[in-house]
């Protein structure tokens, strides 16, 4: 039997189908926890068939297994709840299941080399050492002036390219709206209705699937914005190739953003730390925590507590 074929999709509900058996003497509780888990891996890996991002079980990678603990994060409301104790217990299951199908691939003997083992080691060593690490992550002062500066850098005449005010908006959006990743994605320029200093988006394709808007002030992005209305029509997603033909995936834009961060001197990675940045900025602005709810579309003002607190404690840090 081929272990993998050119339909990702496929492959990995096989292998995952024949693990499950093997495992049938788990513990209910446990199998449905290994059932998420993987289900959860499934859907992702579907998405990123769906965008071309990925073409043979072959190409998982640690990149793209980083790729799928920050979509986790960024779709999990529940900050607290997807611990790095919870991001460590996913990869183990996820490397149990990689084992057996590498296992498999030895004792068919396709000649499939895999290094998935190794690829899982190396992340599980850098989860357990951040083990004790704070659990949310956002921009402080310093990161946010470091990272404005590099993107007017990117901006200036000489290096204003189509993609570089592209990605510069995508960073302030999440970082002065809030916005989810899958959120962003989806946005067309008629989306956004301008209203004086600032404009609404309009989002369509929503947790809640419930209608919502967006409002941002037009200083932050207006640089960005003038050029991509002069170059989107209304219908496009403003996260596409420049002829609008290619929509930008999840990944991409992951991995450009992080390489972003990284050469404006900040020490910190994901797309999620902006959502966080603009809750930490919501918070410090006008301390209302309702508004800081309606702002972030939390469905629960718990989740936006978990804000408050970690805001009240580092102003419990400044005191002398």
């Amino acid at each position: 039997m081929k272990i993998c074929t050119k339909k990702p999709l496929y492959d990995i509900q096989k292998w995952a189908k024949k693990w499950f058996r093997t495992n049938e003497e788990l513990a209910d509780n446990t199998t449905e926890v290994y059932q998420r888990v993987i289900y959860l891996f499934i859907e992702y890996i579907s998405i990123q068939v769906d965008n071309k991002a990925l073409s043979s079980i072959k190409n998982i990678n640690e990149d793209f297994i980083l790729d799928f603990i920050e979509w986790l994060e960024d779709n999990s409301e529940d900050v607290v709840q997807f611990s790095s104790s919870t991001k460590i217990l996913y990869l183990v299951i996820l490397k149990s299941l990689f084992r057996y199908i590498e296992k498999r691939a030895e004792h068919e003997g396709d000649g499939t080399i895999f290094t998935w083992d190794k690829e899982f080691e190396d992340i599980l060593k850098i989860k357990k050492n951040r083990r004790g690490s704070s659990k949310l992550k956002y921009l402080d002062d310093s990161d946010i002036v470091n990272l404005l500066d590099y993107l007017s850098q990117m901006l200036e005449p000489e290096n204003a390219k189509y993609y570089n005010y592209i990605y510069s908006f995508a960073i302030k959006m999440m970082m002065y709206g809030g916005f989810r990743v899958s959120e962003l994605l989806n946005i067309r320029l008629k989306d956004i209705v301008f209203k004086g200093e600032t404009f609404e988006v309009e989002l369509t394709e929503t947790k809640s699937n419930i209608v919502q808007y967006v409002p941002v002030r037009e200083k932050y992005v207006l640089k960005e914005l003038n050029y991509i209305r002069g170059h989107k029509l209304p219908n496009q997603f403003i996260f596409s190739s420049l002829t609008g033909t290619s929509r930008m995936n999840r990944s991409n834009l992951y991995r450009k953003v992080n390489s972003i961060l990284k050469a404006a001197g900040v020490d910190k990675k994901g797309l999620h730390i902006l959502r966080h940045t603009s809750a930490m900025l919501l918070l410090e602005k006008n301390g209302d925590v309702s508004l800081v709810k309606q702002l972030l579309r939390h469905a629960d003002i718990s989740t936006t507590m978990i804000y408050v607190n970690r805001s009240t404690k580092q102003l419990g840090e400044k005191i002398v």
